[in-house]
């Protein structure tokens, strides 16, 4: 009976300074952490398969950081990464479970073939946080146009006319945080957004992690996760969205804490 190994899995590639952090910091981790490697993966060149090292194995516990297209090829080949993403990660969810807590919880939602711009100028994302597109600021000609050629090459494209999409009015945002939840616990958060300008900083207030802990009694969509939050002007909080915690953008968030939190996961996750 083979014994099974943990394993962190990392795509090469990022360039950030918190990407180089979280490198340091989970060697670290793993050198003190009995049976928990880390490994590197990246694109097999000229292909879109991923190059997998060859010893690990598909009975093996794989806890990963990278790209959503690194998680979907991985589960195709049967291997069973340690990724937290589930049918939660979806606007429509939101809006069930949160109410008029989300930000654009008033957003419509339809096909993409099927979608009529309703503002003079409005934000659309996807329904689900599967990052096929960011979400975009759109005035209705823009829309229809970028529409058009997403439906010209419908049959070759990631998006086609029956890609679920959802369209809301603009908000007015002052600030924007970003907050890393692991087993039910703030672990670290970052803000990412100030006056509309990006800003990385760990100048988070208190009454955010307040906001925080009263959305948490409410809905978990998983077990880690991240919830970014908007700060209107008025200094009304909101939830924006929830994002895988594999695949999200770091910002200045504490990478040690964010690493050693998912290594216990990883680690509790052994059978």
């Amino acid at each position: 009976m083979s014994i099974q190994t943990n394993y962190w899995l990392i795509q090469k590639g990022f360039v950030d300074p918190a990407y180089t952090q979280l490198v340091a910091d989970l060697t670290a981790i793993v050198h003190n952490t009995p049976n928990v490697h880390i490994e590197f993966i990246d694109f097999i060149p000229f292909s879109i398969d991923y190059e997998i090292p060859k010893h690990i194995s598909k009975f093996d516990n794989i806890m990963v950081y990278g790209t959503q297209s690194l998680i979907d090829y991985l589960k195709r080949k049967h291997y069973y990464p340690v990724a937290y993403s589930n049918p939660n990660f979806s606007v429509v969810e939101w809006q069930h479970q949160l109410g008029d807590e989300l930000l654009n919880f008033d957003s419509f939602t339809d096909e993409l073939g099927k979608m009529k711009p309703m503002y003079d100028v409005f934000f659309v994302r996807p329904v689900e946080d599967n990052k096929l597109i960011a979400g975009t600021i759109f005035t209705k000609q823009e829309f229809i146009d970028w529409k058009n050629r997403v439906l010209a090459i419908d049959d070759y494209c990631t998006v086609t006319k029956k890609t679920l999409f959802c369209q809301s009015k603009l908000q007015d945002i002052e600030n924007e945080y970003r907050f890393f939840i692991a087993d039910n616990q703030v672990v670290t958060a970052s803000k990412y957004v100030s006056s509309g300008s990006v800003i990385y900083s760990t100048d988070v207030p208190v009454a955010l992690y307040e906001y925080v802990s009263s959305i948490m009694d409410i809905w978990h969509p998983e077990i880690a996760y991240c919830m970014d939050i908007a700060e209107l002007a008025d200094g009304t909080l909101k939830v924006i969205e929830y994002n895988c915690i594999n695949t999200c953008g770091l910002y200045a968030a504490d990478t040690y804490q964010y690493a050693l939190a998912l290594t216990k996961l990883l680690v509790h996750n052994e059978s």
